[in-house]
């Protein structure tokens, strides 16, 4: 009788995917929380200190920390989406589709950064 199970090597996923997704994901998770936390605090923060100084508080400081963001997002968003392709790439085919969503979660803050760039390009 022929043995038809698997062999333990192609159950396996590729080497190295599990720790590519996973930096994707936490790259991902600090560019979607972790960074409009930080914008956010440092906004307040920059706001209060110019009331106390001057009595009133121009608007360009904060805006200058979300572009720059922003931009810290899409940078973060870039590196994650190439560490999940190269996980994707390195799955055996046929792919699951959840893994092309994964990849589309992985890209919007980049998607988000460039709108911002085309926007201020084309105005």
């Amino acid at each position: 009788m022929t043995d038809i199970s698997p062999s333990p090597a192609a159950a396996r996923p590729p080497r190295g995917t599990f720790l590519k997704r996973s930096l994707a994901w936490l790259l991902t998770a600090i560019a979607l929380i972790g960074i409009p936390l930080w914008v956010g605090s440092q906004s307040r923060a920059d706001t209060a200190a110019q009331v106390a100084e001057r009595g009133w508080a121009c608007g360009m400081s904060v805006l200058g920390l979300f572009l720059f963001g922003l931009m810290l997002a899409a940078l973060l968003s870039l590196a994650s989406l190439l560490l999940g392709g190269l996980a994707y790439r390195a799955a055996p085919r046929p792919r699951p589709g959840w893994r092309l969503a994964e990849l589309l979660v992985f890209s919007l803050p980049l998607l988000a950064g460039l709108a911002v760039v085309v926007m201020f390009a084309g105005g």
